[in-house]
């Protein structure tokens, strides 16, 4: 079904605590708006379970009111409160965790780099502390290439993999 926020505006998805019902959580996503986006469907399902996560234990136990939580297609900073915007954080540092793990990302780009003969150096990141990353100097295109298999390979879009 269709997904509104309480504006009436279309949204991807909403985590809600029902009112009737003590305990039960409810998350719609939007099928008609992402049928022929899977990669998005899949990453809002995956943001709203991050919601289910997080914030629902809180509003459960009294801890905070109790608010719906909508993922749009364009949301700013601005539109969220402070605890608002650390509960969208979280919920997208879940998504991100659960479709793409940092560590297997890592991985598979390596592997990437290395098929396409890329420059790697030795710094801090986010993937296996000890393994190379790849040289920002590399072939824009050959590395443009490896985000769209990466994203293929994972099911989400290239821009998903980009912020990974």
């Amino acid at each position: 079904n269709r997904v509104h926020d309480t504006d009436g505006r279309e949204v991807y998805g909403v985590c809600e605590i029902e009112t009737g019902t003590a305990g039960t959580v409810s998350v719609s996503i939007n099928g008609p708006l992402l049928q022929t986006r899977p990669d998005l469907l899949l990453s809002t399902a995956a943001h709203e379970l991050g919601h289910v996560v997080f914030d629902v234990p809180d509003i459960l136990s009294g801890c905070r009111a109790t608010a719906k939580q909508y993922r749009t297609a364009e949301s700013a900073a601005r539109d969220f409160s402070t605890a608002e915007s650390r509960s969208e954080w979280m919920a997208n540092e879940f998504m991100g965790a659960l479709l793409v793990p940092a560590l297997a990302l890592h991985r598979r780009l390596l592997a990437h780099a290395r098929d396409e003969r890329l420059a790697t150096v030795k710094t801090k990141s986010l993937g296996h502390p000890a393994w190379p990353v790849v040289s920002a100097g590399s072939d824009p295109d050959a590395l443009a290439g490896i985000i769209d298999v990466l994203a293929q390979e994972f099911g989400v879009s290239p821009r998903f993999i980009s912020v990974r």
